[in-house]
């Protein structure tokens, strides 16, 4: 009796399951980056293209998705009856989730910041729902069996999401450098 779960929870797991919320989450966030990503880059080459209206839309959908995507967590941990961080499934969905944590907190007013948290999120929770991970929720082993489980691990994986919005940030600025480089050497030629 300790180990099987209630008929809620049963019912919640299988709603959860028909439902299929992570997956949905991706075409959103990866549409959501490209098309923040490519108008982006078309402010860049013409200044007088405005991204006001534009940053209003993606900011709400990206908190929309974000909202969804912690909704979710919270379901697996209700389902699971713990931290919904254990295995590799719940590990990588986490680490999408502070992706995209980490974008709403420092990069709001930034599009290529905000496009670069919604295609790594994209991509992240593409990785999640590949063959190989399995996306089962099952009883934790006994050496997770601890409350630094939710303290420890989440600190740990949710550094791995501001890393990697760090990475592709960088990425970014390097394109850009270049764009820059190339726009100036056209008008050195032109002049």
């Amino acid at each position: 009796s300790e180990v099987i779960p209630s008929e809620d929870r049963i019912d919640m797991e299988i709603k959860y399951n028909k439902f299929g919320l992570f997956g949905k989450l991706v075409p959103l966030y990866l549409l959501l980056g490209l098309i923040l990503l490519i108008l982006a880059f078309i402010n860049v080459i013409k200044p007088a293209f405005s991204m006001k209206w534009i940053m209003r839309i993606a900011i709400a959908v990206l908190f929309f998705g974000f909202a969804m995507h912690i909704v979710g967590l919270g379901i697996r941990w209700y389902i699971a009856d713990h931290a919904p961080w254990s295995n590799a499934y719940e590990s990588i969905v986490f680490i999408a989730a502070s992706t995209v944590l980490a974008g709403v907190i420092l990069a709001r007013h930034s599009p290529f910041a905000l496009a670069g948290t919604a295609i790594l999120a994209g991509i992240t929770m593409g990785v999640a729902h590949m063959n190989f991970i399995n996306p089962e929720i099952t009883n934790l082993v006994p050496v997770l069996k601890s409350y630094w489980l939710m303290i420890h691990v989440a600190t740990i994986i949710s550094g791995d999401g501001f890393f990697g919005l760090g990475s592709i940030l960088s990425f970014l600025v390097m394109i850009l450098y270049l764009i820059g480089a190339k726009v100036n050497e056209n008008i050195d030629r032109c002049i």
